[in-house]
Formats: C-alpha cells, sequence, structure tokens
C-alpha cells in the first residue's frame, strides 16, 4: 500500500503544470509541491501568510511566480531549485525570508520591496546549483 501512495505521487507531481490553491489554504506546508518538475505556474491567493520549508524546492520549469501581500514569511528553501524562476515580487507585508530561500535559482531577478525585514536568512539567494 505505502509503495502504490509513493508511486502516485510521483506521477502527480512529474504530471503537475499549473495550480490554483484554494482562498482557504493559510499556509503552503512542507515540501507541499517539492520536485514537481512540470510545474510552470502557481497562484497563490490572499490567503496565504506562510510558504513552508522546500514547499516548491526543485520545480525546475517554475518562470514567474506572485506572492501576495498576505505573505510575512518565506521559509527556509521555499523555491530553492526553481532554474527557470525569473522574476519574483517580494511585497512590503513579508518580514522573514528564510535561508536558502531562492538558493539555486539562477536566472532570478527579485524585487525586494519590503523595507521591514525582520529576518534575512544566510545564502537567501545564493547561486550554487541545488539537486
Amino acid at each position: 500500500m505505502i509503495k502504490k501512495k509513493a508511486a502516485s505521487r510521483i506521477r502527480l507531481r512529474n504530471s503537475l503544470t499549473s495550480i490554483n490553491i484554494p482562498n482557504s489554504v493559510t499556509m503552503i506546508g512542507d515540501e507541499a509541491f517539492e520536485w514537481c518538475d512540470s510545474l510552470t505556474n502557481i497562484n497563490i491567493p490572499n490567503s496565504v501568510t506562510t510558504i513552508g520549508w522546500h514547499a516548491f524546492g526543485g520545480c525546475k520549469s517554475l518562470t514567474n511566480i506572485n506572492i501576495p501581500n498576505s505573505v510575512t514569511t518565506i521559509e527556509d528553501g521555499a523555491f530553492c531549485g526553481c532554474e527557470s524562476l525569473t522574476n519574483i515580487n517580494i511585497p512590503n507585508s513579508v518580514t522573514m525570508i528564510e535561508n536558502w530561500a531562492f538558493s539555486g535559482c539562477r536566472n532570478l531577478l527579485a524585487h525586494i520591496k519590503s523595507d521591514i525585514i525582520q529576518r534575512f536568512g544566510e545564502n537567501v539567494f545564493d547561486l550554487k546549483v541545488y539537486k
């Protein structure tokens, strides 16, 4: 039974291309969409306040993401290894960007609009390849 669930999860992660997260979601959990290799588009609603640990880590096809003004925390490695990510706007609601949040995003141009960041972790934009 466990093997069947694991195999289904792998197939699902390889087939996701777009995600519309419902308005009822307040946190995108740890590793929620990690390694979704085909994922190119994410719609994050204004209800989300936290993007969890490695939530989108390794999503190599993800090109653009809009972080809504409701987000206050971007946790460790949330977007690490998103090699195709080219543009991200970090709104002024964000007060914490944890370690390696965008590590390995080689093509990323980040626009940080927040002047109230209380915690800016280590190697947030480290360009080492994430594997």
